[in-house]
């Protein structure tokens, strides 16, 4: 507490309003009597904990849908469970070989076994439609494996009960098209990359490199365009228009190979 002079003094109003106002915030206090004056420490820092002015909370401005997103159908949520992926991941390694023992042992069970398993898959995605909604779509949520287990699914789907249900009413067979669709029944492989983290990883990296490939494929198509053109100038060209003193089949191999910048 201040002396009693002190509170004198500024219930007399003598004091200045910022005095009055420290000492009416109830904070620790000292009076120094040789110089008169009141000390008032240092009001501490909102928040001692290092590191937490700067973490990110859920649901703040950066990103007002983080932690305010809840599933219609929480009770599907084991179907992003690690168990529900390994059984997954399981399924598509039976359908890989499957899809081998087919191609050289024929038998009639096996078109059965393949509708098992794409209900299985066709099951799967549903889930995780119904579980994520509109997050499904979302592109911070993985939206090349989402987009890639949807279209998959969907050309399986059209490949062993729709198109075959067409060609059946319209009394045609359709092999072309189905063969191609179940030879794209192989690339549901690549989605065990998504099970692992180091595949994925990978998977990852590779893409990151696409716009760079372009580049360097870019680069290499105008070398290869000026060589041709110094090329042709050189020897199609100048061959062609000064009598060199060669045979005709030297001629025609010049022509043949420097004759335009195609060749």
């Amino acid at each position: 507490q201040a002396p009693a002079s002190l509170r004198t003094a500024i219930g007399d109003g003598r004091s200045s309003p910022s005095m009055a106002a420290m000492l009416a915030s109830g904070r620790p206090s000292s009076f120094d009597s040789a110089e008169g004056l009141l000390v008032v420490p240092p009001e501490p820092p909102a928040c001692s904990v290092p590191g937490l002015d700067t973490m990110a909370v859920p649901g703040d401005a950066e990103d007002p849908d983080a932690g305010s997103w809840q599933s219609s159908f929480p009770c599907l949520a084991f179907v992003d469970g690690t168990r529900s992926q390994a059984i997954v991941g399981c399924v598509i390694l039976m359908n890989t070989i499957i899809i081998g023992l087919e191609t050289d042992i024929p038998w009639p069970g096996w078109g059965m076994i393949e509708e098992a398993l794409l209900l299985v898959f066709t099951i799967e995605l549903v889930l995780r439609l119904l579980y994520r909604g509109k997050r499904f779509f979302d592109p911070s949520d993985q939206i090349f494996w989402n987009l890639f287990d949807l279209v998959i699914v969907n050309l399986g789907v059209a490949e062993t009960w729709i198109i075959p249900w067409f060609a059946t009413r319209r009394r045609s067979t359709a092999t072309l098209a189905l063969r191609s669709l179940r030879l794209l029944r192989l690339l549901r492989l690549l989605r065990i990359f998504k099970m692992f983290e180091y595949l994925q990883r990978f998977v990852d990296s590779l893409l990151e490199l696409v716009p760079t490939l372009i580049w360097i494929f870019l680069l290499l198509l105008a070398f290869c365009y000026v060589t041709a053109i110094v090329l042709t100038q050189s020897f199609g060209k100048a061959a062609a228009s000064q009598n060199l003193e060669m045979t005709a089949d030297e001629l025609d191999d010049l022509q043949r190979h420097f004759g335009d910048i195609f060749t």
